[in-house]
């Protein structure tokens, strides 16, 4: 299970996580992050809005795991991602 979102462009700054989980951050910026494992940011388009989107509309293209949850950057998941699956998901697969 990864938690993931993406910053280009100076827009947010990533909240650090306070529950535990695998968290997965897209920029163009140097950041470091104690919960975060931080990645280049997709480039393929001129604009930093388009290129922090495409990770979020193709997850599968950058991400190799069974659940993934997007969450805007500034966002602090205040429950771990498995509890989550488990009361939300469910029986459903998407």
């Amino acid at each position: 299970m990864i938690v993931y979102t993406s910053i280009t462009g100076g827009k947010d700054n990533p909240v650090e996580q306070k529950v535990k989980g695998n968290f997965v951050l897209f920029t163009d910026k140097d950041i470091k992050s104690k919960t975060w494992e931080v990645k280049k940011a997709y480039d393929r388009f001129n604009s930093p809005r388009r290129n922090s989107r495409f990770p979020k509309m193709c997850p599968h293209q950058f991400l190799d795991t069974r659940y993934s949850l997007w969450i805007d950057g500034n966002i602090e998941l205040l429950k771990p991602m498995e509890e989550l699956v488990e009361e939300y998901l469910q029986d459903h697969d998407i």
